[in-house]
């Protein structure tokens, strides 16, 4: 693969940043690129880099979150408990924002810049890998996914959260913080929640038996592994009855804390080079 190019768009109001090769040709695969939260689209450009390199060359494609990076509207509602006390709703509803503006992307952008998607893949960081498992479930045009350091069930990501708010106050001496159905209104837990999350929709996220790759540390406080093991727990006999089980892998790194390691970047990298090419979907049946 020669040298890439990078180029600015505007796709309805989000600016993204467009990694390929100098002179496509035919039709690519494109690949969108979700980073974290406290993050910015800048975090991913070396991943974004190296993707456009795959194969015989790919789109890849990064912007910025919503309320993050050049979007930054009010950066207090970017932070955990117990800084903004309506933490859960806000991350979520940045993590629904961002995936409605990935399938409008998946809409407009390979004709704005005159070039055919061949297939479509997204990787995402912590708050972006919780937005890929997502995707995934609610816009069945995505053929490949990988999700790191990420959570496939929301509530017992905020439960985890909020017991690690409760132990820190009683180190701290801070008072008690307010009850978990207040920080994570009944509303927003029994009707917003399955509405989207991939433990909720467990038929929508194997649609196909499309190639998912999750990748957790094990020494991650902040989204620990449990959060994708009932997960993993649901959908590994599914994969497995469709005779599909190759197409799903869950890495636990050791010593791996919250963060991406040039291990699990490599990990990323050959998913999507095995799986996101035509005749790797063909080969699948997909």
């Amino acid at each position: 693969m020669g040298k890439t190019a990078t180029s600015t768009i505007l796709v309805g109001g989000v600016s993204c940043t467009i990694f390929g090769p100098e002179s496509p040709e035919g039709a690519l695969p494109f690949v969108y690129c979700l980073h974290g939260r406290l993050g910015k689209q800048e975090d991913l450009s070396e991943i974004a880099e190296r993707i456009a390199k795959l194969g015989s060359g790919c789109i890849a494609v990064t912007f910025d979150n919503p309320n993050h990076g050049s979007r930054k509207i009010n950066e207090m509602e970017n932070n955990s408990w117990p800084q903004n006390r309506t933490h859960s709703m806000d991350m979520y509803a940045q993590i629904i924002e961002t995936i409605q503006e990935v399938s409008l992307m998946i809409d407009f952008l390979p004709n704005k810049i005159g070039i055919k998607c061949k297939s479509v893949g997204i990787l995402g960081i912590s708050q972006g890998g919780h937005a890929t498992l997502i995707a995934l479930a609610q816009d069945p045009r995505i053929d490949v996914c990988i999700s790191f350091i990420s959570s496939g069930d929301y509530i017992l990501n905020m439960q985890v959260r909020y017991k690690n708010l409760v132990d820190r106050a009683k180190r701290k001496g801070w008072n008690a913080p307010e009850p978990f159905n207040v920080l994570v209104p009944e509303d927003f837990e029994n009707t917003t929640i399955p509405r989207y999350d991939p433990i909720c929709n467990i038929d929508a996220l194997c649609k196909r038996f499309r190639p998912l790759l999750i990748v957790n540390g094990a020494d991650d406080k902040l989204v620990p592994i449990q959060c994708n093991l009932k997960l993993m727990d649901k959908i590994r006999p599914l994969y497995d009855k469709a005779k599909q089980g190759a197409n799903l892998k869950h890495v636990i790194l050791e010593g791996v804390k919250h963060e991406v390691p040039e291990q699990m970047i490599e990990l990323g990298l050959k998913w999507l080079d095995q799986h996101l090419t035509l005749n790797a979907l063909k080969s699948s049946g997909l």
